[in-house]
Order: structure tokens, then sequence, then C-alpha cells
């Protein structure tokens, strides 16, 4: 490898440690949403590639780069010189662009709170719900509140990001203000402490051009907010708000009278009780299953997968009940292990040396459920376990589980609602309101029996 290539894959990697250190996630995510940040279909194997002294073929494609990178790593003028200084590009309209008057940093965008990078190439499955919730948004009448919630990996983050994403592409909003209330913590969600209505106030304060929130008190800075929404359109999107230190409900009931023309978007592993436009998310089903099961063995290099049969496909998707994360996780398990072992450890991940070794499997079933399992008391933990006895596609009436639990009806009602509000429950309607049938997520059943939730 010549000297400038060397040198250019050395600034690259510098950059992209930089993104790491602030923003405290894997790189390979990082180069992931990278990739399909600046419209690479195969996300971060583009990265993979340049990282080995491999200088982008495209102009376009190194300014769209250095400006993702910039942006995300807070990086400074001269490295952008010195990573095209290396290629037989100019860098002085993109240098322009990113630090101008000559400044050496970038300028800080226009929200304080940008949209994070996608780590996927197309959202899959979701058209329908897209629209509805874009359509919502984008109206001026009510409702201001949409709430998206599901169990964790079934994709309420990526279905929120694209509807950010198009909110901003056609103009409908001044801003868009993104916040993430969990902050990685490994396999498992802890509360974040320090998110609150304040928390969003003092968001919309640093975004208010210049009318600064700070050393003013809580009443102070709820008129001040309302005062700003009333001039400006806003988009508020919350997203994993089961994790904050106050109730989500209380949360949103303080922020809606603030909204004035503003909208929320917010998304939970707990339903809303709150007065929102509810949308309750569930699993890919069958052909937006199979096609993201194809577009996510494809985008990360395992082509094998084209060659999965109808029958293999089908497997998959029942196994994990359509949640996204859980296909991602057996189609990269399948990439060095046959189909039916990957089954099997997905849905008995019983033996104690997998869990004590913390497992890829261990730590999906604690990234879903640990949350909302340490929030259930005794007896919801104990119906869960009922539950799991029935069929995942059947489920059970009202009756039969209160036969088979034995719970007196005060206390099986109780436990029910708190099964419902943590989404640890689905409904179906049988025949009008007056029937209904209670059933388990396939993963949901597996997690139950499973001798995990012996040591959580």
């Amino acid at each position: 490898m010549d000297e400038s290539r060397q040198m250019f894959a050395q600034l690259l990697a510098e950059g992209l440690y930089k993104i790491k250190l602030r923003e405290d996630k894997p790189l390979t995510l990082i180069q992931d949403q990278l990739g399909y940040a600046i419209g690479r279909d195969t996300g971060g194997s583009a990265l993979t590639h340049w990282r080995r002294g491999n200088i982008p073929a495209s102009h376009t494609d190194l300014e769209n780069l250095a400006r993702e990178m910039v942006r995300r790593g807070n990086l400074e003028r001269s490295w952008v010189e010195q990573l095209f200084a290396q290629t037989e590009y100019p860098a002085e309209t993109i240098c322009a662009a990113l630090f101008p008057d000559g400044e050496t940093t970038a300028v800080p965008p226009q929200t304080i709170h940008p949209l994070p990078g996608k780590d996927y190439r197309q959202l899959i499955g979701r058209d329908p719900l897209l629209k509805q919730i874009s359509d919502i948004l984008a109206a001026l009448d009510p409702p201001h509140m949409v709430s998206i919630d599901g169990q964790g990996g079934i994709g309420k983050t990526a279905l929120s990001l694209d509807a950010a994403h198009r909110c901003q592409q056609r103009g409908l909003f001044a801003s868009v203000i993104w916040l993430s209330v969990t902050r990685p913590s490994g396999p498992l969600l802890q509360a974040d402490t320090s998110f609150t209505l304040e928390t969003i106030l003092d968001a919309i304060g640093a975004q208010s051009e210049g009318e600064a929130f700070a050393d003013v008190s809580l009443a102070e800075k709820k008129q001040l907010a309302q005062a700003y929404l009333a001039r400006h359109r806003v988009l508020l999107v919350l997203d994993n708000l089961e994790t904050a230190v106050q109730p989500q409900d209380e949360i949103l009931a303080q922020l809606q009278p603030l909204l004035g023309q503003s909208k929320v978007l917010a998304t939970s592993r707990h339903r809303f009780r709150h007065d929102t436009y509810a949308i309750h998310l569930t699993g890919l089903e069958n052909d937006g299953a199979a096609h993201f099961i194809q577009q996510y063995g494809q985008g990360n290099g395992f082509h094998h997968i084209q060659m999965a049969t109808d029958g293999e496909v089908d497997e998959i998707i029942w196994a994990t009940g359509g949640s996204p994360l859980a296909m991602q996780l057996v189609v990269s398990q399948s990439r060095h292990l046959p189909l039916p072992v990957v089954l099997k450890n997905l849905r008995a991940v019983t033996p104690l040396s997998q869990i004590n070794n913390e497992g890829e499997y261990v730590k999906f079933y604690k990234f879903v459920f640990h949350h909302s399992w340490a929030l259930l008391n005794n007896e919801s933990k104990n119906l869960l376990v009922t539950m799991a006895q029935f069929d995942t596609a059947n489920g059970a009436p009202f009756e039969a589980i209160q036969h088979i639990s034995e719970l007196e009806f005060g206390i099986l009602v109780s436990c029910l609602e708190i099964l419902w509000d943590s989404s640890l429950l689905e409904v179906r309607p049988i025949a009008g309101i007056s029937q209904i049938r209670y059933y388990l997520h396939p993963l949901t059943q597996n997690f139950v029996l499973s001798d995990i939730v012996n040591v959580l």
C-alpha cells in the first residue's frame, strides 16, 4: 500500500473512533449507519473497503462521508483537509460548506438534537403504518400525540425514525428534536434517572434560537416552551420513554398543553394510558418478514440466505413472531449453524452454561424482556408462566385462564391489566367485543419457559 492510501485509511479510522467515543456504539453499527446515510445499499461494507486504503471512486461519496463524520464526530477542518489531501479530489467545496468563514470546527446543525443515522437500508413491511403516522403528524388538527408501543426489538425506533425523516424531508416542521431516553448499558436497559419533562423543555430551550431556559424555574420553562411552540411548529420524538424516571403518561400529560401546533411521536415498550393516537406494533407478517430476512442476510454478506426454501423462511417467521431483532439473530446465527439448531436455541435457552456465559440468545432475551419482567409483581409473573402453557397461535379465553390459574376474579383482572400494559400479553377479538382471547408472542413464551427468568 502506498503512503497516501495508508494515510487515508489511518485518518478514516481515527474519525470513526472519535464517533465511537462520542456515541458509545459498536464500530460495526457506526459503519453501517454511515454507509446507509450516504446511500450505500450494502451499509458498512463500503467503509470496511475504504478502511483498507481503497479511496472512494466517487467524489460525491467522499464528500457525503466527510459531512456525516464531521457532524457525528465533531471533527475539525484539518482532518477533512488531510483526508482529501490523500486523494485526487479537492477539499475546498466541502470545507466551505462545513466550515464557513474559515472556521476550524463545523457549524452546529440546525437541529440541536438531530435525527440519528439509520442502521438499515429500507424499512420493510410498515408502509401502511408509516403513511398513517406521517399523515397524522402532517395535519394541523388533533391528535397532537402519536404513540408506538410494543415489545423490545419489534421495530418501534425504526418506524418512528422513518416517520420523522419523512416529515423532515417534506418540510412539515421548523425543526425535529429527537430525544432517546435509553442509555446503552449492555444487554439490559436501565432507567435514565435524568430524564423528565424538564429534560424535554431544556431540549426545546436549546433549539429556541437563543431563548435560553437556563437558571429559571420549571414553571417558567413551561411558559417559555409554550411561547416558542406557539411560534414554531416542532416535532418532538421521544424514543424508549418507558425507561424515563418520570412516568411516561405523566410526561405526556404535562407536555400536551404546551404544544400548540407542534406534535409528539413517542415510543415505549409499555402501552400508553394518556390520550394519544396509539399504535401497538407487532411482528412483520409473511411477505414483509420474508423480504426482511433476505435483505438483512444479503446486506450483511450472508449471500447463501437466498438459498433458503419457503419452508425454512416460514419456520424463521413462525419462531420469531416476525420480530425484526429476533430475525436478525436467527439469520446471523445461521451463517455458521444449521437452522434447526438455531431455532432450537431460540426456543429453549435453558442450560445454565448458556445463561452464565451470556451467549447471544441470552443477551437477546435479556434485552427484550428484562426491563418489563423486573417491574412485574409475583402474581403477574406466575400468570405469565401459566399463559405460556397455551398454544401461542390460539391463546385462551378469560374463563380458561381463570380456571387454570385459580386466581380470584379481581386479582386476575389486575394481573391481565399489568401484563397488557407491559406489552407482554396480546389480545384478539373472537366475536364483537364480548369475547376475546389472550395469547403470548412466541418469544415471550420462550422467555418465560426458560431458565433465564430465574437469574434476573
